[in-house]
């Protein structure tokens, strides 16, 4: 058979071709009906000759690829099966022929040929099977149905494929490269194989979990061409396209370079991946989300699995974070943490180690300030795994902790919650101990730093040592001659045998000698004392003495010897007090690095502390997250001992209130962790106990605010069964005192917790009424009062707390005679003139309550007090002066007043509330026994037999039923009218009424403040006062002026803050009588005293939202406390006007007066104020139609304003607006009002800003269009301002030349008659006379406008001050201003222009009257009186008012 060769080709069109000689071309294609055939003998030829069948069957398999989408699904199939089953043959083809060392190079070239052409129809069927797979959404077919999808018979593509790739896997791993010659597959080849795996990358599918194994099976095929093949620099490209354009491609690609690295070791790509991803174009990726976003997950996952790989290209990926796409510096920062916590955390790392770490760590610092709330968000995340797992060095907690409490007013509300969490984890994982006591720390820092001090000074006085010379420590010359004799000796005998020339002793010194024995040169000292002539040899030991002498000499051993003891005596002396000099060091650096370690706790801890007043602010948020986040950290603070969180765990009680369940959980929960913790149903009663105890010290620290809180919380852990019976037990052993070392508090405590449950679970109450009365009301009751008061307030909860009418049952109430009613009188009482406690007040209050809530005909117990107290009073009345007084103890009058105040009071609570809702339960009673009378009737009707009667007694009982309604209504207001007659003519007016005789004594003490300085006293009598006028309205008329004089007069604030709490109750109780007073309430928004504008504006703020007061020109003293020092007043008023924009049009319809009162000079606003107040409350304007109507009504008022003050302030609350087409439209029909007001400071500027704010905002042209109609307008008018002002500048230059020339004036001409003419010529202008143009060159800027005439501002001015209404005393100061300028004008010359520049001025001036006529109501809402009928209107303002 020929062999040729086969071109893999790029497309299918190159296999019908030839492109150079000896290459295969497909022959004949055949047809889809010819294909079935064909297959079958494909298939048979393929079993009979193996895989080279498919030298002669590739045209029927190509033609199979050619047509495979009109080919039948079992077709396609059978193709693909001959295919598959080629490759498994091809596999092991190869493996013998490599494997066999006989190889034909014939055979090897048609193997090869045989290998590309199975592998290259492999690689397409694959193809377009994973191109049919791919589900294309919205792919429809012309007439809009979608295609049907065929249904595969017996085709597993998921199992196919991956025997595919397995079968491509194991014939790559072989080495197919031999079967080339020379030995390098071709590149057409490894792209053919890669392609088929980057093919199936594409489909969705492999991120699925079951396709792991075909994600392994893909990358084990494109590492081994990586390599092996040379496919690393494709590879990556192609993978970068891949995680460009498809999503789901990170995880796979990251499970892929996993398996490329463990199996190929291709740790290179990483480093090529973060190259290539390094040089796109950075726009390209902040245009580009997904694809930004797929290289950050991609990077992200894979830091993850393999940071250390990520090392090697730090710098790489340092780039990122300066680029404009904050998905890759997510990633990169991630990536930066990720390493820090695999590879560089821990104790052991060395300095390269450590310097990488705080580099790698600087950017998540710095990162922290990011412009991108995501990047912040992210860092802040990141800090938290890091200080999860540990890995934040000890250097850096204090900045990390610093720079993240400045996160907490970040605006994003994510990067906040992380924040929070952050500080969190930082306390929870602090190296610094599990207490973080601020106050502590800080002592025992600055002991500690005393310590170290005294220290360092001790050593520096310490005397230094002498140093001793170790080298003086060596041993004696005899010691030393000992050890060098017998080497001597043997020196000698050498020498006596050797026959040498010897030197003569004379020849050497014995320092000489002494010398070379140091240095061990023994022969040549022995050869100088042998001597040559003599002839007997001398005796060794002869010449061993003599060097012995010369060495050791005449040295006294003895004291050479005490010598050698004194020295070492001195170096173990030495030696001791160096190591004292150790051990003193050791010590100091011990304490210096404990002094290092509280100054960073106590850093820490600071750092803790400045970040609560931070979260405080934070569970005041809008943000859900922000409320949880925050309850957490206090939580956690508190747990930490960090004191200044109990500020933050008390304030967070308010939100037991909130509508969120959520935060309303968070709360129970963290209260139930700090002060119950109560693990399992069943605790010991120590356990009890102790919970007991915790609620008895958070009550003895809290306000009366946070008091109802907690009543609702602890009510709410009763019902849920949070709070076990055992703690109630516990709570009334402590209340009765019967635990062993409970105090006066702790007693007054557990009472308060018993109250609160009974909120819940009144029967804790009243199984123990007993109890309480016994102990609350009597011995003990009666030595304290606050114990009485509290009893009171815990029998109070048996009553409902709503009265009803739907019960049939009587209301419960105990006679008069019960043991509570007379102890509670005992103790009123008795307890008057009991001085020294001064809680009695309180008690009165509560015991009055009591009766009134609980006893039956509790007007008479009252009755009976009240007499009781007025006869203690005679009887311990001393003297009586000359004009009858009794002179009585203020105190005693004072509670005589509180009483007398309270029983007026709960008198009317009792008639309006309680007998009201009686006598309608009554009513309702008999009412229902009425319906069933009438019901029986109906029935012996129905039943008669007769039916003209039935029909007869049927009319008169419908009849009958309709007069019994009637008779209900009826009877339902003459009860309500009974109680008000009682009320009103009875209870404080009535002439036997006891509090009648009691009312004179109020009106006498709050009349003489001078008699009756005691200021408790005076503060009864106005509440008294207060109460008393409630109930009746007769009364309240009488005393009303009283009220107020008080009010206003009284120096006390707490009398002030009262009586203006009692005015709110007044304006609810008789609206028509407080309303002419209205602006006096108003009034005291300006009070010195903070704690009364906080009230009038608390009732206030209750008054206007519920509808109880008309809201006038006056709510502008509201506006006004936005700017107050206190932040709680402006928080309120903030906190208003938001309430106030959700009441429809309420805020727009009071705008105006706000606007015109506050822009008023008389006001006295200051102009930065102005823009604080307008700012914070035009904000909540958002629908459009109102934001045009203001509009409007602004730009008159501006035409209208008076100075450039008011100019300036309006045009910034134009500013403000948001502008659409009409509201553009209603500037240029009134543009005239605005042109006047051109040339003052600022106007053009803020008109600028505004058409820019709304060319910005708006892109349709109809807007431009008018934008540049409104800046074209702006530009004439200043043009013709200018104009203007070059014209007066020539008159005036030209009569100053006139001037000069002629030695004397002309002589003045008489003024004409206005009907005659109303000019006079410049010529016969005299110079000298006032408002002459000679005079304007010297005038200042204060005295005339840059753009007008000092005349025309004059007329202008006049015009506008005719066209305002005015009350009728600034209008005879409007008239006699007038009448001056007349007179002024008479006198003055009028400059003589042209008749065009006159014309339009008039025309100018007629329009900027008529704008200030027509919106008159909305510049002075005080302004509003009658017109002054003395003095002559101008026409159109008469006309102009006559309309309105």
């Amino acid at each position: 058979m020929t062999v040729f060769e086969f071109v893999i080709p790029e497309n299918k069109e190159d296999l019908r071709q030839v492109s150079i000689s000896g290459q295969y071309v497909v022959e004949q294609e055949y047809s889809k009906h010819e294909l079935p055939g064909k297959l079958r003998e494909a298939y048979v030829s393929f079993s009979r000759e193996g895989t080279t069948y498919i030298l002669t069957h590739f045209d029927t398999l190509f033609s199979s690829l050619i047509k495979f989408d009109q080919l039948a699904l079992s077709q396609q199939n059978d193709a693909w099966k001959v295919v598959s089953q080629s490759i498994t043959q091809l596999n092991s083809d190869i493996n013998k022929y490599l494997n066999n060392s006989n190889s034909n190079p014939d055979s090897c070239h048609e193997l090869v040929t045989i290998t590309k052409m199975i592998v290259y129809l492999l690689c397409a069927f694959l193809q377009n099977y994973e191109t049919r797979s791919l589900v294309v959404p919205g792919s429809e077919t012309k007439s809009g149905r979608k295609k049907k999808t065929p249904v595969d018979d017996g085709f597993d593509l998921e199992s196919e494929r991956n025997f595919a790739l397995v079968s491509l896997d194991h014939l790559i791993q072989m080495p197919i490269h031999k079967l080339w010659s020379p030995p390098v597959v071709e590149q057409e080849f490894v792209n053919l194989v890669a392609n088929l795996c980057y093919k199936v990358l594409e489909n969705p599918v492999i991120s699925h979990v079951r396709m792991k194994g075909t994600v392994e099976a893909v990358f084990r095929v494109i590492g081994a061409l990586v390599k092996r093949y040379n496919h690393g620099l494709s590879c990556t490209l192609r993978m970068i396209q891949l995680l460009q354009h498809f999503e789901h491609v990170a995880p796979a690609c990251v499970h892929g370079i996993i398996t490329m690295i463990e199996h190929f070791n291709c740790g290179s790509m990483v480093v090529d991946l973060v190259r290539e991803i390094g040089q796109v174009d950075p726009h390209d990726l902040a245009r580009d989300t997904s694809s930004s976003r797929n290289y950050a997950a991609f990077l992200s996952e894979l830091a993850e699995k393999i940071p250390s790989s990520f090392i090697p290209c730090i710098s790489l990926l340092s780039v990122h974070l300066d680029e404009e796409s904050f998905t890759l510096r997510n990633s990169v920062l991630s990536i930066f943490a990720e390493i820090v916590l695999q590879e560089l955390s821990g104790e052991n790392l060395d300095d390269r180690k450590r310097e990488l770490r705080d580099q790698l760590l600087e950017p998540l610092l710095e990162h922290l300030h990011d412009v991108h709330s995501f990047v912040r968000s992210k860092t802040l995340q990141l800090w938290h795994k890091l200080s999860l797992k540990q890995a934040i060095p000890l250097s850096l907690q204090h900045k990390v902790l610093s720079m993240t409490t400045g996160r907490l007013n970040d605006k994003t509300g994510t990067v906040r919650k992380n924040a929070i969490q952050l500080l969190i984890v930082l306390m929870q994982g602090n190296p610094y101990g599990e207490r973080l006591p601020l106050a502590e720390l800080a002592a025992k820092k600055e002991s500690e730093e005393a310590k170290l001090k005294e220290m360092l000074q001790g050593r520096e006085n310490q005397p230094q040592k002498i140093q001793i010379d170790p080298s003086k420590c060596g041993p004696t010359k005899t010691e030393l001659w000992n050890a060098m004799e017998p080497e001597i000796l043997i020196a000698i005998h050498e020498a006596l045998n050797e026959d040498v020339d010897s030197m003569s002793m004379s020849e050497l010194t014995d320092d000489q000698i002494v010398e070379l024995l140091n240095t061990c040169n023994y022969k040549k000292v022995a050869k100088t004392f042998i001597s040559d002539d003599s002839e007997d040899q001398e005796d060794p030991t002869e010449i061993l003495e003599k060097i012995k002498m010369i060495f050791v000499g005449d040295e006294d051993e003895a004291g050479e010897k005490e010598a050698l003891e004194r020295l070492v005596h001195n170096v173990a002396e030495q030696e001791a007090q160096q190591q004292t000099v150790e051990e003193e060091s050791k010590e100091i650096s011990q304490q210096r690095m404990l002094v290092l370690y509280l100054r960073d706790s106590h850093a820490f801890a600071s750092s803790v502390y400045a970040a609560i007043p931070m979260v405080c602010q934070l569970l005041c948020s809008k943000h859900t997250s922000d409320i949880l986040e925050a309850i957490n950290f206090f939580v956690t603070a508190f747990e930490f001992d960090v004191l200044d969180a109990m500020q933050g765990v008390r304030r967070m009680l308010s939100l037991i209130w909130s509508s969120e369940d959520d935060v309303k959980k968070a709360v129970v929960e963290a209260y139930k962790r700090l002060y119950m913790n109560i693990e399992s149903a069943e605790i010991s009663k120590r356990r009890a106990h102790q919970v007991v105890s915790n609620l008895s010290a958070l009550i003895s620290m809290s306000t009366q605010g946070e008091l109802a809180s907690l009543e609702e919380l602890i009510a709410v852990c009763v019902a849920s069964g949070d709070l076990p019976k055992i703690c109630f037990q516990v709570m009334w052993e402590k209340f009765s005192m019967a635990l062993p070392d409970t105090t006066e508090e702790e007693s007054r405590s557990a009472l308060m917790l018993l109250t609160m449950v009974a909120s819940a679970q009144v029967q804790v109450v009243t199984s123990n009424v007993n109890v309480l009365v016994s102990v609350g009301l009597g011995e003990r009751g009666a030595k304290d009062f606050r114990l009485a008061h509290l009893t009171c307030a815990a029998l109070i909860k048996m009553a409902p707390t709503k009265a009803s009418t739907d019960c049939k049952d009587e209301p419960m109430r105990f006679p008069p005679t019960h043991e509570i009613f007379q102890c509670s009188k005992k103790l009123l009482v008795e307890g008057l003139t009991r001085l020294e406690d001064p809680y009695y007040s309180q008690f009165a209050t509560s015991a009055v309550s009591l009766i009134y809530t609980l006893a039956e005909h509790p007007d008479m117990i009252m009755g009976e007090v009240l007499k009781e107290m007025c006869a203690i009073v005679y009887k311990s009345s001393r003297d009586i002066a000359e004009n009858g007084e009794l002179e009585v103890s203020s105190t005693v009058l004072t509670r005589i007043l509180v009483v007398a105040g309270q029983v007026a009071l709960r008198q009317l609570i009792h008639l309006d509330v309680h007998v009201y809702s009686e006598l309608r339960r009554r009513a309702r009673v008999r009412e229902e026994k009425h319906e069933e009378s009438t019901k029986l009737k109906r029935n012996l009707i129905q039943s008669a037999s007769r039916r003209r009667l039935s029909t007869r007694l049927q009319a008169e009982q419908n009849d009958s039923g309709e007069e019994d309604e009637l008779v209900g209504a009826v009877a339902d207001d003459d009860e309500a009218e009974y109680v008000r007659k009682i009320c009103e003519s009875e209870i404080v007016t009535g002439v036997e009424s006891l509090l009648s005789l009691l009312a004179p004594l109020v009106v006498h003490v709050n009349s003489n403040p001078a008699k009756y300085p005691d200021a408790s006293l005076r503060t009864a009598a106005s509440l008294c006062l207060a109460e008393f006028m409630l109930v009746s309205p007769q009364f309240c008329s009488q005393h009303l002026r009283l009220l107020f004089t008080v009010l206003e007069k009284s120096p006390e604030d707490v009398i002030r803050s009262n009586l203006v709490i009692a005015m709110g109750d007044l304006n609810f109780r008789f609206p028509n009588l407080i309303e002419p007073w209205t602006p006096n309430l108003y009034s005291r928004l300006r009070d010195d005293s903070p704690a009364v504008k906080r009230t009038t504006l608390n009732v206030l703020t209750h008054l206007i939202l519920n509808d109880m007061v008309k809201v006038k020109g006056q709510i502008s003293d509201i506006a006004l406390c936005i700017i107050d020092p206190d932040p709680r007043i402006s928080g309120m008023s903030r906190m208003f006007f938001s309430e106030f924009a959700r009441k429809a049009n309420a805020l727009y319809n009071v705008m105006p007066d706000i606007i015109s009162r506050l822009c008023d000079p008389e006001a006295g606003v200051a102009e930065e104020d102005f823009r604080v107040v307008l700012k914070g409350i035009m904000v909540l304007i958002q629908k459009d139609k109102q934001n045009e109507s203001l509009v409007e009504k602004i730009i008159l008022r501006l035409g209208a304003s008076r100075t450039e003050r008011q100019s300036r302030d309006l045009i910034f609350c134009l500013s403000l607006l948001t502008f659409n087409e009409r509201s553009l439209r209603r500037v240029l029909e009134h543009w005239n009002c605005i042109a006047d007001k051109i040339h003052e400071e600022g106007v053009i500027d803020s008109l600028n800003s505004i058409l820019a704010a709304t060319k910005k905002a708006f892109a349709k042209q109809e807007i431009r269009g008018l934008i540049e109609e409104i800046e074209a307008k702006i530009q004439e008018t200043v043009d013709n301002a200018t104009d203007e002002q070059q014209v007066i500048r020539k008159a005036q230059a030209s009569q100053a030349v006139k001037a000069s020339s002629k030695g004397k004036p002309k002589r003045k001409k008489p003024v004409k008659n206005s009907s005659e003419s109303d000019e006079v010529s410049m010529e016969e202008d005299d110079p000298d006379m006032p408002g002459h143009p000679a005079h304007l060159e010297k005038a200042t800027p204060h005295n005339r406008s840059p753009l007008r005439k000092p005349v025309r501002q004059r007329e202008q001015s006049s015009r506008k001050r005719i066209a305002v209404p005015q009350s009728s005393s600034s209008n005879d100061e409007l008239n006699a201003e007038e009448e001056e300028e007349e007179e002024e004008e008479e006198a003055m010359p009028v400059f003589k222009l042209q008749k065009e520049t006159r014309s339009s001025r008039a025309m100018h001036r007629r329009a900027k009257a008529n704008c200030g006529s027509e919106e008159d109501d909305f510049i002075k809402p005080s302004s509003r009186g009658k017109a002054n009928q003395t003095k002559e209107v101008p026409e159109k303002t008469k006309s102009s008012r006559s309309r309105r």
